[in-house]
């Protein structure tokens, strides 16, 4: 594959901007329209590909789905992990565990504004669509693993407040940065991600290293 494309460079690029092209035409009908009511004919002409380009890329409309979500979340299509992204640095670089957990907020937050909407579809097109199911479970154990990271990178450098556990740290992570307290708090209560953000570290910071859980 590598020699591939260092043969005929032109031909991925325009393989690649055609991924690019679907990939945002998807999330634009599955975000509108729902999972279930899009359909494959649909995200070609948005996208402006033939049908049988779309399925011979994708193969299927889960696939296309699950690859929306990961260019959300990431920003592009750059195989760079999620963790050793720009805007993932600040987490890494603190120096207390407040200040791990604020950066982290704002990852959170870059991650919510591309992504929300999308996780909203997988769930509620996973309700009804068996063939999500494990998209779905999938995504939540990644999450879950992030949180774990955090929280391992944040007791590095400051003990958690008495009576909270590690676990129970990944727990709240797990909680409070999932798509839905965003899509609550921005959508619908209409805050502006910034103070979505300033919420949400002053929150894990005090509930981590503050007071406790009591």
């Amino acid at each position: 594959m590598k020699e591939e494309i260092n043969r005929f460079p032109k031909r991925s690029e325009r393989a690649r901007q055609t991924r690019q092209r679907v990939v945002s035409a998807a999330i634009h009908c599955f975000v509108a329209d729902g999972y279930p009511a899009t359909t494959m004919v649909e995200i070609a002409k948005r996208g402006e590909v033939a049908v049988q380009t779309l399925y011979a890329t994708f193969k299927t409309k889960r696939a296309i789905l699950a690859s929306a979500i990961d260019i959300a979340i990431a920003g592009d299509d750059e195989p760079v992990p999620v963790n050793e992204r720009p805007w993932m640095r600040p987490v890494w670089d603190a120096t207390t565990g407040p200040a791990t957990l604020r950066a982290y907020a704002a990852a959170v937050r870059v991650i919510q504004e591309r992504s929300a909407h999308l996780f909203r579809v997988l769930d509620s097109a996973a309700a009804v669509e068996p063939e999500l199911t494990e998209l779905w479970q999938v995504s939540r154990e990644r999450r879950r693993f992030g949180a774990a990271g955090v929280v391992n990178a944040a007791v590095q450098h400051s003990p958690l407040s008495n009576g909270v556990t590690t676990e129970q740290a990944i727990d709240l992570l797990w909680t409070f940065n999932g798509h839905q307290p965003y899509l609550d708090l921005v959508d619908e209560c209409g805050w502006s991600p910034e103070t979505y953000q300033n919420w949400l570290g002053d929150s894990l910071s005090q509930l981590l290293f503050g007071s406790g859980l009591a």
